[in-house]
């Protein structure tokens, strides 16, 4: 499998998934807030961090779009490829629509949206049922997006431990592949049906032997 590695992709991809992770985190944890205050304040960070997302899943798709695929899966069977791109495409999508749905739902459940105190730009109009409706959707798509994340780690995990690649470790920001050393003249005439005798020797082959009978 050739890999292509870029560090701004490579560091996009952790930094979102680190987001990510906080996402659920603050929205799992401030369902349990009593303090009315404290639960806004984390809603403004979990809006705050949906908006984040979504920019940085727009800047790698559009370097996605730009550089092509960063590995090109070649030995992998067509079913297995076909799964890792869609499941990829799957992944991208969530990252979109969660912070849109989000976006919308809060729009439509406030009458003057804002974001710790600022006034923000709403997607729709205030609208009771429609932000009961995107908020069902927020979160069933969270769970989908939930069972996505699953997936693509056990996908890595696979890559890793079965197939034996560097999928996995080309994904770390300081792994450096290894370097392959060129194939030495010697071993590619010797490859291409001669001896190794005569791939070593700037003689041919006939002529030493030649010389070992006194000829």
């Amino acid at each position: 499998m050739r890999i292509r590695r870029y560090t701004s992709m490579i560091w996009l991809h952790w930094a979102t998934a680190l987001l990510v992770a906080a996402s659920f985190a603050i929205a799992w944890i401030r369902k349990d807030i009593d303090d009315l205050d404290s639960r806004a304040f984390w809603l403004d960070v979990h809006r705050s961090i949906g908006l984040v997302i979504l920019v940085l899943t727009l800047v790698r798709l559009a370097w996605r779009f730009r550089v092509g695929a960063l590995s090109h899966r070649a030995d992998l069977p067509p079913a297995m490829w076909l799964a890792s791109r869609v499941t990829h495409g799957l992944i991208y999508a969530s990252l979109i629509a969660m912070p849109v749905i989000g976006w919308a739902q809060s729009s439509a459940a406030a009458r003057h949206l804002k974001l710790f105190g600022s006034p923000f730009p709403a997607l729709v109009g205030h609208d009771r049922d429609l932000a009961d409706t995107l908020a069902a959707w927020h979160e069933n798509v969270g769970w989908a997006f939930l069972a996505l994340i699953g997936l693509h780690a056990l996908a890595a995990i696979y890559h890793h431990y079965v197939r034996r690649d560097d999928l996995l470790r080309a994904m770390l920001p300081g792994y450096k592949p290894p370097v392959v050393e060129p194939a030495l003249p010697g071993a590619i005439t010797a490859s291409r049906g001669g001896s190794m005798a005569e791939a070593e020797s700037p003689f041919p082959q006939r002529f030493v032997a030649g010389r070992g009978r006194g000829g």
